[in-house]
C-alpha cells in the first residue's frame, strides 16, 4: 500500500514541475515580447521617416526575438510621424513550448505585445 501512496504522489509531484516549469517558459516569453516591443519603439521614435521607423522596429524586434520565437510580425503604426508625435508597435510572436509535451496542455501559444513612444523632438 505504501509503494502505491509513493507512486501516486510521485506523479503529483512531477506535474506541478512540469507545470511550474510550463508557467515559467510562458512568463519568460511574455516578458522579452515586451521588452522587444518597447526597445522597437524606442528604434522607431529615433528615426528620420516612417519607413527608416517601420525598419529600425523590425530589426530591433528581430534581435531580441530570433532565438525566442518561432515566428513572429511587427505592425509600426503612426498618425504624423512628425518630432513630438507618436510611434506605435505592436509585436505577435508565436511559441513552441513542446519540450514539456507530457502535459496536456496546448505547446504552441502566442504572445502580443504593443507599445507607444514619443517621436524625438530634437532630432535634426
Amino acid at each position: 500500500m505504501a509503494s502505491l501512496e509513493f507512486s501516486l504522489l510521485a506523479v503529483s509531484i512531477l506535474a506541478c514541475l512540469m507545470l511550474v516549469s510550463f508557467a515559467g517558459k510562458a512568463f519568460e516569453v511574455a516578458g522579452n515580447v515586451s521588452d522587444a516591443a518597447a526597445q522597437a519603439a524606442r528604434s522607431a521614435s529615433l528615426a528620420r521617416s516612417f519607413e527608416s521607423a517601420k525598419e529600425a522596429a523590425t530589426d530591433t524586434a528581430s534581435t531580441y526575438l530570433l532565438e525566442v520565437c518561432e515566428s513572429f510580425s511587427v505592425a509600426t503604426t503612426s498618425d504624423d510621424f512628425e518630432p513630438g508625435g507618436f510611434v506605435g508597435v505592436s509585436i505577435d510572436c508565436q511559441v513552441s513550448l513542446a519540450g514539456i509535451s507530457l502535459l496536456k496542455i496546448p505547446t504552441k501559444l502566442s504572445f502580443q505585445s504593443s507599445s507607444v513612444e514619443v517621436i524625438d523632438r530634437y532630432r535634426t
